[in-house]
């Protein structure tokens, strides 16, 4: 809510400091005057004490007193409790208030009324409905230019403080409904060209309204003429003259200039028809008459070409000219005197040779001729031209046409609805008379190139932000309301209609750094920006504003302190250590938790898949003998059992291998190793006799007591797995395979390391 306007003092101090007022100011002799009681005490109508409106509403409310006339009685109000702008107390006991956007939330004040040297007083609160916000525009700029090639998309999005979030979307293009929804694409055209207002409004479900507007402007692009619909064919006759439509029904100039028309004559390359010579006169009117030269018949092709005051052209379809001879047409009245071979009747051309089916046979002669039979179609449907036709054939194939039926014929045509002509009684090209009416300016549709619903293009210019009238929802011309807003000292209804966003006494002020708006770039009300005051902010090291400490609480983040949750304020850990109390196991445990978990599954894992893998060594001492292939697992190994060496020392443990063994045991080998040649048997079973010194096994045992001996012995797991390693690794010098004296002194090598280990565990 709001924090401006007219400001009381503290809430609780605010009607104290009201009656003062009075006191003081407006009552300067209080000491003489009478006892205040109901008779002479202003007592304000008190039947309404909540006034709920709608954020871009209006209240108007007379406080009128109850038990005396007005004459002398002075008004004055100031809030309990939060604050609005704009609320005005007039003389009277009129109150009138028009929320504007930053006013919403609910207000409690104090109504003081008083004469003389009494006041009565009225709390009343005031409610406020808020608009959905618009928290999002694209595009950010308010306006827009682009061309006639191009498209723009618009994006909002919205939010709304009531319980029920459900918000509607509608979008004008100058006032006129184009979509629904977030999102609109303006599409231009060649119509849509100038300054048009794009809005995008927001509705909830209590019908409140917030909306945005953004200029377009489309830099107007010269379009070449349009060709509306194809121009029709005609039929003409030879030697004879005949107009046939007028060009500019069929053609549109998106700048409705004037056009120039030319027409040519051209051969089409896929007929092998006789082309007759026809010239086209357009007259200025766009009127095309066509002219067939003496003698002339066949078909003629043209095509017509339309060309705006620019020079950009646009040509017609091909249209077809048909010349036909006169006697290749007879009226629908007309009678048959034709007379030929078969018609019945026997004239004075014809005789018993030339044609015996009529006149019958010659003397010792035989039927002569041919009867030809003729199968015709259906006569076309009457065209424009007024010459219908249909194909007949001699299904006994005769080859003699003299019977020929008639294949044409004139015929009344009735102008229709749908014949692309402007004919009968039309207006227009099928519209008008007794077709649809043509389009026009008050017909309720947006047509004939209008920008608008009967606006635009030809019709009266229509409602906008930049056409020097005061319309739409305008506060003054071109400005306020829908429109940008207005420069200062123009006509305004609130804020927003000014680029001050201060509509004062229904005038647009200056902005200020002291207007208790915030404009003009400003970062905060009259503070930032070009103005000198700096605004308080949760960075600058003072305690200002609503904060709680030194930048932090109220609108900056909450301050630190011991029972926040989190680790702050040289705390140790949350909530403990430094300035708080001190920190406890618990309070360790609480902050690690998940390592100590983490490490306690890792230490539990290992430990089970290293005696997993021990168990496996133990049953398989051919793997354990692969323990000394890899340097890399053998030293790993060794390490884990300094690990548990020391553990073992901590816990009490003794040496396996007492120190005085461990010497004999060495000095034992030592003397071994010192022989210049020894046998691979030899070393094998000193090996032997040191072991089983050192296991307490029989001279001559044998493998199954061995691993049966390291199975139940008490020694560190990852000595005895490199133990059964090895034993099973000098079973080769029981063979009489070669073995370099290198790898005899590696077997002593590793005998001495084992023993050496031992005696430290």
């Amino acid at each position: 809510m709001k924090r401006g306007g007219v400001r009381g003092p503290v809430p609780e101090m605010t009607l104290l400091v009201a009656l003062a007022f009075f006191s003081l100011i407006t009552i300067p002799e209080l000491s003489s005057a009478a006892a205040c009681d109901a008779t002479n005490t202003p007592q304000m109508n008190s039947r309404t004490i909540l006034f709920a409106l709608d954020e871009g509403g209006e209240l108007l409310h007379d406080f009128n007193l109850t038990n005396m006339d007005e004459a002398g009685v002075k008004y004055t109000y100031a809030f309990l409790e939060n604050s609005f702008t704009g609320i005005i107390l007039d003389s009277k006991g009129l109150m009138s208030f028009a929320p504007d956007e930053d006013d919403s939330g609910e207000a409690i004040l104090v109504l003081v009324a008083a004469k003389d040297a009494c006041a009565g007083t009225l709390i009343i609160t005031i409610r406020v409905a808020p608009r959905p916000r618009i928290t999002l525009k694209i595009p950010e700029e308010q306006v827009i230019e682009l061309n006639l090639s191009q498209n723009v998309s618009f994006k909002v999005d919205a939010e709304t403080p009531l319980e029920n979030k459900t918000l509607f979307y509608e979008w004008l293009l100058d006032n006129t409904k184009t979509g629904d929804g977030k999102e609109y694409v303006l599409h231009t055209g060649y119509k849509l060209y100038g300054e048009h207002n794009v809005t995008v409004r927001v509705k909830d479900t209590r019908g409140l309204l917030a909306e945005h507007v953004w200029l377009v402007r489309i830099a107007k692009v010269n379009l070449a003429p349009i060709l509306l619909q194809d121009i029709p064919g005609a039929v003409i006759f030879k030697n004879a003259a005949s107009g046939a439509y007028f060009l500019e029904d069929y053609f549109f100039d998106a700048e409705r200039g004037k056009m120039t028309f030319t027409g040519r004559q051209v051969l089409p390359t896929y007929s092998t028809l006789t082309y007759a010579n026809v010239s086209a006169e357009i007259g200025p009117d766009s009127y095309v008459t066509y002219n067939p030269a003496t003698n002339s018949t066949g078909l003629a092709y043209y095509i017509f070409t339309a060309k705006d005051q620019e020079g950009l052209t646009t040509e017609s379809n091909m249209v077809k000219v048909d010349v036909l001879k006169e006697q290749q047409v007879r009226n629908i009245s007309s009678v048959q005197v034709t007379t030929f071979c078969g018609d019945y009747s026997c004239n004075s051309e014809e005789n018993c040779s030339s044609c015996s089916f009529d006149c019958g046979l010659c003397n010792e002669g035989s039927l002569q001729g041919c009867m030809p039979k003729w199968n015709c179609t259906q006569w076309t449907e009457c065209p424009p031209s007024g010459v219908q036709f249909r194909n007949c054939t001699d299904i006994n194939e005769c080859g003699d046409s003299r019977s020929m039926p008639d294949t044409s014929k004139t015929c009344q045509y009735l102008a229709r609805c749908d014949d692309g002509l402007k004919n009968g009684l039309e207006e227009g090209v099928d519209c008008g008379g007794p077709c649809n009416p043509c389009a026009n300016c008050t017909d309720r549709k947006k047509n004939q190139g209008e920008e608008g619903v009967d606006c635009g293009g030809p019709c009266r210019p229509c409602a906008a932000c930049n056409n020097g009238r005061l319309d739409l929802n305008e506060t003054d011309i071109d400005c306020g309301g829908s429109c940008l807003p207005c420069e200062a000292n123009k006509t305004c209804q609130q804020g927003k209609d000014c680029k001050s966003l201060n509509c004062t006494q229904k005038r647009c002020a200056e902005a200020s750094c002291f207007d208790g708006v915030k404009n003009q770039h400003e970062e905060k009300i009259d503070c930032g920006g070009p103005c000198e005051a700096i605004c308080a902010n949760c960075t600058d090291g003072v305690q200002n504003g609503n904060e709680q400490g030194v930048d932090c609480g109220g609108p900056c983040r909450p301050c630190a302190t011991c029972d926040d949750g989190e680790k702050n304020d040289g705390e140790f850990l949350t909530d403990c250590g430094g300035p708080c109390r001190r920190c406890g196991l618990t309070d360790l445990i609480g902050e690690y938790l998940m390592f100590f978990i983490i490490l306690g599954f890792f230490v539990v894992f290992s430990i089970m898949t290293l005696t997993g893998y021990f168990f496996f060594l133990l049953s398989r001492p051919e793997e354990a003998e692969r323990l000394y292939e890899s340097d890399t697992i053998f030293v790993f190994l060794t390490e884990l059992h300094h690990f548990c060496r020391i553990c073992r020392r901590i816990v009490g443990r003794k040496n396996f291998l007492p120190i005085d063994d461990y010497n004999r045991y060495k000095g034992r080998i030592s003397e071994f190793a010192i022989k210049e040649e020894y046998t691979n048997k030899e070393l094998y079973n000193m090996i032997l006799d040191v072991l089983s010194a050192m296991l307490s096994l029989p001279p001559d045992f044998d493998e199954d007591m061995f691993y049966k001996r390291m199975r139940g012995i008490a020694m560190s797991p990852f000595i005895k797995v490199l133990l059964i390693g090895y034993y099973n690794k000098i079973r080769i010098l029981a063979t009489d395979n070669f073995i370099p004296t290198e790898e005899q002194q590696e077997f002593i090598t590793e005998l001495k390391f084992l023993l050496l280990e031992l005696s430290r565990a």
